[in-house]
């Protein structure tokens, strides 16, 4: 082999494996990261259900955010705002788990940061315009004011659970080569919890 033909060939086989291994290290891992009292972290999903939180969809209706969450079933909640860059890139890949793994009982949630006084009809038009086939509603503030530590961090946050409530994966921003990738990987994790674990009641936990 000459060299110019070794070169091509590392070039082709080797370099591309070796970059997406340094970028994936790269993203921190935040499926350790578990709420505590006083710290910014991410709250279990029995946590969440027990809070009982009231939520409005975007036909105006008040439902409680744990009947839109399911019962021991994987879930994979989205905080984003209709403003917001990075969150219209990740949509078209939610849209793609939610129609890949609905026969799978993946339940995903889109919590909209904005105001439903004022933004209903624009999150209503906005999710049309972009074929969201999944629930969208507004978050609870204390929801996602617990989750950030009180402040308007980085969108779009992700949260991805198995069956049995156990956060499997935290996602805080958007990356365009790594998250399709990272999003799938935490999703199919989370149904393998979900068929191994997710028998107990989520309001046990």
């Amino acid at each position: 082999m000459t060299s110019q033909k070794f070169i091509s060939f590392i070039r082709r086989a080797i370099l591309p494996s070796v970059t997406l291994l340094l970028a994936l290290s790269s993203v921190p891992d935040n499926s350790r990261l578990t709420a505590q009292a006083g710290q910014t972290g991410s709250p279990k999903l029995g946590s969440i259900i027990a809070e009982d939180y009231d939520v409005q969809t975007t036909d105006g209706k008040r439902v409680k955010l744990a009947t839109l969450l399911g019962r021991n079933q994987p879930v994979l909640i989205d905080f984003w705002a209709t403003w917001c860059g990075p969150c219209r890139l990740e949509i078209p890949h939610l849209i793609e788990l939610a129609n890949k793994y609905r026969e799978r009982k993946l339940v995903v949630i889109g919590l909209t940061i904005e105001d439903p006084a004022d933004d209903a009809e624009k999150v209503r038009e906005f999710a049309k315009k972009l074929g969201i086939n999944y629930q969208i509603a507004f978050a609870p503030r204390e929801l996602y004011y617990g989750l950030t530590g009180g402040t308007r961090t980085a969108l779009p946050q992700t949260l991805i659970y198995g069956g049995d409530g156990t956060l499997v994966r935290r996602i805080v921003g958007y990356n365009a080569k790594l998250i399709p990738y990272v999003l799938t990987e935490a999703v199919e994790a989370a149904l393998k919890r979900n068929s191994a674990e997710g028998k107990q009641s989520l309001l046990l936990k």
